[in-house]
């Protein structure tokens, strides 16, 4: 391409050149968005640009190459002039000599991307600046390099004389040497001349020192500026992480360490690095993993019996909170059921594991909108007194405290009418004569039970009478003589139960009595 270049939504695969770009070289202008470059190559001994060659402009976006491979260098794209990169993805791309991804010999711009299982048998197994006859300039931000391995040195890139390497916000992780070829190792980046690498995550807290020249030994170091690299933090809301209750765990990479200071500084800047924390606890459950978001990932966690260390592990780096252990308890309570106004407390008893009395301790209950919190006496126990109408009551139950083992329960409580009796005796009246029913109501308690209305049914006919202060009601019988049932009934009231009972009424004929 020597014009103008575009493509959308396409899949570049198997493709072959012998020299320059195994699917595209381009002198113009190039934009490449939402494509696949997929095992593309180059067959020269001396070529370049597994995947793409740029003498042009060019801009790539949302694009993954997968397994694009070049024998010399560059497996997916040689860049000769100016070249940015936004969200790419470059997975598994190798050489058989340097830059397993990308050779830059102008500038170039890489933001928001990802380099990871790239190879290359010498140096450089994501990027390549190599000496160019031009000042050569790459930028690289918000991206992660992982797992990318070479055969002597550079793991990630190598920057050579007169080339200029910024990276900012990155993830330099888990990358190796194999040193299939012997001699030092010179660590993820080896450098020659101007670099800044700043504020980017090494997969580690401390660091080793990660910056050599492998082809001086008497570089300017002031030109390579590594001294502030992002640190992982882990935090819990409670500071230390409690049993019982939500803990809010936060791991985070929005603090730098200053290397000149030896300080740790905030940082503000937006972090867009997805990288994945594992939370997992001593008993080896994993409890989630979760990618962070602008720098930070956060769980809510309520910690099991068994756990005692809960760690986060970001990378490379494991950091731990220890879990405050508390002493076990038990709390003991029933449901219950009383009649309303019975002098009946609702007890409940708090002891440790061992059935020992728990002195002295706060119990809190929700009890028919009422709150109480109330302390524990000599025996471990404390008692609501329970002034409440007739119906169903639920008495949430809770006990929270430092040393001891929190606990909840939901108590039943039914609150039932009062039962009622009928006392009355069967009665023997002679016909009209003034000897009347006496009827008599009384409680659960046997106390009268004054101002209720009493019926009693006879003869097919029902008549109603109120208790008196003792309780009772009287009712004539102005039957005919003969015997007679009699159904005595209560039909109870919104706080009493209903009662009867039933009687015989034996009405005789009058008395004759001789005048003499």
């Amino acid at each position: 391409n020597m014009g103008k270049l575009s493509l959308i939504e396409s899949d570049i695969i198997n493709n072959t050149a012998v020299q320059y770009g195994g699917a595209i070289y381009s002198a113009g202008i190039t934009n490449i968005e939402n494509s696949y470059f997929t095992e593309n190559h180059i067959t020269a001994e001396k070529g370049v640009g597994g995947a793409i060659a740029c003498g042009g402009i060019a801009s790539i976006s949302n694009t993954l190459f997968l397994k694009n491979y070049a024998i010399y260098s560059a497996g997916a794209i040689l860049n000769l002039a100016n070249a940015t990169l936004n969200n790419c993805s470059f997975i598994n791309q190798t050489t058989e000599y340097t830059g397993g991804a990308i050779s830059n010999h102008n500038y170039m711009v890489i933001n928001n991307s990802i380099f990871s299982g790239g190879y290359s048998r010498f140096y450089a197994a994501a990027i390549l600046a190599p000496p160019s006859g031009q000042h050569v300039v790459t930028e690289v931000y918000n991206t992660i390099f992982e797992k990318n391995y070479v055969g002597a040195h550079g793991a990630v890139s190598n920057n050579f004389k007169d080339t200029e390497l910024k990276m900012e916000n990155c993830a330099i992780v888990g990358n190796y040497i194999l040193l299939e070829q012997g001699g030092k190792i010179y660590g993820d980046i080896a450098l020659d001349d101007n670099a800044s690498t700043l504020y980017c995550w090494w997969g580690q807290n401390e660091i080793s020192p990660y910056y050599y020249s492998p082809h001086s030994e008497t570089y300017e170091s002031w030109k390579i500026n590594a001294s502030k690299w992002l640190v992982m933090e882990f935090t819990s809301s409670n500071e230390i992480i409690k049993q019982d209750v939500n803990n809010v765990l936060n791991v985070n990479i929005k603090h730098y360490f200053d290397n000149e200071t030896k300080e740790i500084y905030d940082y503000d800047e937006d972090i867009n690095l997805p990288l994945t924390v594992k939370f997992y606890t001593n008993t080896g459950q994993t409890i989630a993993e979760v990618e962070l978001v602008n720098g930070s990932a956060s769980i809510n966690y309520i910690p099991a019996n068994n756990v005692k260390t809960v760690y986060a592990k970001l990378s490379n780096q494991t950091i731990e909170i220890s879990v405050k252990q508390k002493n076990e308890s038990k709390l003991i309570a029933s449901d219950l059921s009383k009649y309303y106004k019975e002098n009946k407390d609702l007890e409940i008893k708090l002891t440790d594991n061992n059935n020992n009395p728990l002195y002295n301790k706060t119990v809190k209950i929700l009890l028919n909108g009422k709150e109480y919190n109330l302390a524990t006496n000599n025996n471990g126990i404390v008692k609501v007194p329970l002034d409440l109408n007739i119906g169903t009551y639920t008495a949430k139950i809770s006990f929270d405290d430092e040393e001891y083992r929190n606990q909840n329960k939901n108590v039943k409580i039914t609150v039932l009418k009062n039962k009622t009796s009928i006392k009355a005796s069967n009665l023997v009246k002679y016909y009209k004569n003034s000897t009347k029913l006496s009827v008599k109501l009384l409680d659960n308690n046997k106390k009268p039970l004054k101002s209720k209305t009493v019926k009693i049914r006879i003869a097919g006919k029902t008549y109603s009478k109120t208790t008196n202060s003792k309780g009772i009601a009287t009712f004539a019988i102005n039957q005919k003589v003969g015997t007679y049932s009699v159904k005595i009934s209560f039909n109870g009231d919104k706080t009493y139960q209903s009662s009867s009972k039933t009687i015989k009424v034996y009405v005789k004929s009058a008395k004759l009595t001789t005048k003499t």
